[in-house]
């Protein structure tokens, strides 16, 4: 249904090959560089869309698929869960609100150094 929200650890690989994108796009878009900025940068690829955005308050990275949002969860030592729990919960809500949304699945991912974890899978 639309606008569920799925906890799920993946790896960076899997993802990558799954959504048939190079591990490298996904570090090339690293919002830990605007950290304490804002910045926004944005990369299609294989009909996916890569972006990150960072503000002093939340760096974010997220892959937008034809059926399902991951979103990156920030390193737990940046202190950004709250605010990044917020933006799911919103963006949620939002998907869920949204008359026809064609999305399955909507939820988190982190993005720590053995792959992309917690991530969410259309199935």
């Amino acid at each position: 249904a639309a606008g569920n929200e799925t906890d799920v650890q993946l790896a960076r690989r899997r993802l990558c090959r799954e959504q048939r994108i190079a591990q490298r796009d996904l570090r090339t878009l690293d919002p830990d560089l605007g950290l304490g900025t804002e910045s926004l940068s944005v990369l299609v690829r294989n009909g996916r869309v890569i972006f990150s955005m960072s503000d002093p308050s939340l760096a974010i990275k997220a892959l937008v698929c034809p059926h399902a949002v991951y979103l990156f969860r920030p390193p737990e030592d940046r202190g950004q869960e709250a605010a990044f729990t917020r933006l799911v919960d919103e963006l949620s809500h939002a998907i869920r609100e949204e008359p026809g949304a064609d999305l399955e699945d909507e939820g988190r991912a982190s993005d720590d150094e053995q792959g992309a974890g917690d991530g969410t899978d259309s199935g």
